[in-house]
């Protein structure tokens, strides 16, 4: 029998087309179907995140926790359910509301699981041992529950929380790999391997921190402090920076930002003058977000006067507002979140609203807005709409910058 190599060719060519048409639509297929998943999880993803900013906004902080968790898991690309609960976990620390809800939790748990409805009773000792990780009951009468009833939707929760943990730790993102790893054991205390790596990272943190020289090493302590509202304790790193580095203008410029906060919660109020000289400092030792942030508050309170407008103008001229940086922009987030914990409204709106002015649409910086009190000015209009349009996020940043420019020329003329 004749061997035609041209047609085995032929009809392997034919059979080769075949099989990828059919691997083709098939892939189609497969697409086709996830679309409509796709667009399920986007949409469970921004219905989970309005439960909890809504929850957040009438101040149910263990209610927003949880859904921001959950939005978390829908979308593990998405940053603004982290953030969202970092800012939760800030004005929780320190504060006696903190051990409030922690009894308040450990009382429903306790009544639930007398009730034998194990479903809430897990999720109430979960929020217990969330508030206060080093308590022991919370821990054991989730163990207990563990084995009598299993939630579908912690083994998801804790598969998330080892993914990004173990990028943190990669990234050398150390606090927020244990913070991770933290609410792992949360979701599940039988897994004790957790508690060893987390001594693990520890280990890994201080290995990095003594490579640090020994002012930088302050200056990353009073940073740490000041986002758990121990301004005390951070004003004493501050100072240990500052006799390690006498001409250091960042340790100062934090110094004069703790006794603003210190004073804050016992003044509340400040006077066009005092505003005016706080300013200058925060300008002299160059930290420009604080100097930007105290010249507004004082043109707010004396529109007609020209030199917090006119040094405005010089900060803008500088391109220091504008300073797009991913290094300088979360500072100056950071920055405005730190005004907020001490409950300075004013300050931290005007602060994130610089922020949204150099880095227009962040979400987190839109919410923050949104959240702030605003006490508009009854006779001045264009402010009305123009913190309206701010807190709605609408706009582009050169429409913002506008609206900004049309107020400040509203309070000039008034």
């Amino acid at each position: 029998m004749e061997h035609y190599p041209a047609r085995d060719t032929f009809r392997s060519d034919i059979l080769t087309r075949s099989l990828f048409l059919l691997l083709l639509v098939l892939a189609f297929g497969i697409i086709r179907a996830q679309k409509p998943n796709d667009a399920q999880l986007n949409k469970d993803y921004v219905q989970a995140v309005t439960k909890a900013d809504n929850y957040l906004l009438a101040g149910e902080y263990l209610k927003a926790l949880n859904e921001y968790d959950k939005a978390g898991s829908l979308s593990l690309k998405q940053k603004y359910p982290e953030k969202k609960i970092d800012q939760i976990n800030r004005i929780l620390a320190n504060s006696p509301l903190s051990k409030t809800l922690f009894d308040k939790a450990i009382l429903r748990g306790d009544s639930c699981f007398a009730l034998k409805n194990y479903k809430a009773a897990n999720i109430e000792f979960y929020n217990a041992l969330r508030l206060k990780p080093e308590a022991q009951y919370p821990k054991d009468q989730l163990i207990r529950i563990s084995g009598m009833f299993t939630d579908p939707e912690n083994d998801t929760r804790y598969r998330i929380m080892l993914i990004h943990a173990g990028n943190e730790t990669d990234r050398a993102k150390y606090d927020k790999a244990i913070s991770y790893y933290q609410r792992a054991v949360l979701i599940k205390p039988s897994e004790t391997w957790i508690e060893k790596k987390i001594e693990d990272i520890r280990v890994l943190k201080e290995n990095d921190a003594s490579t640090l020289d020994p002012y930088t090493k302050r200056i990353l302590e009073a940073d740490i402090l000041l986002e758990q509202k121990r301004w005390p304790e951070a004003r004493s790193a501050c100072q240990q920076a500052l006799a390690l580095n006498p001409k250091g203008n960042y340790p100062a410029a934090k110094i004069m930002l703790i006794d603003h906060l210190q004073n804050f919660t016992v003044s509340g109020e400040q006077n066009f003058d005092s505003l005016i000289v706080e300013a200058d400092k925060f300008y002299r030792l160059q930290d420009f977000e604080n100097a930007g942030i105290w010249y507004q508050k004082a043109l707010n309170q004396k529109p007609g006067v020209p030199y917090p407008k006119n040094m405005l103008k010089k900060l803008d001229h500088a391109g220091l507002q504008a300073d797009k940086s991913p290094v300088s922009f979360d500072a100056a987030v950071a920055n405005a979140d730190i005004l907020s914990l001490a409950g300075d409204n004013e300050s931290a709106l005007i602060g994130f609203e610089r922020c949204n002015a150099a880095i227009p649409g962040d979400s987190y910086v839109l919410s923050r807005i949104r959240e702030l009190p605003r006490p508009p000015k009854a006779d001045n209009k264009d402010n009305i709409a123009y913190l309206s349009a701010i807190s709605r996020g609408d706009g582009t940043w050169q429409r913002k910058i506008i609206a900004r420019h049309c107020r400040n020329t509203c309070m000039h003329r008034g």
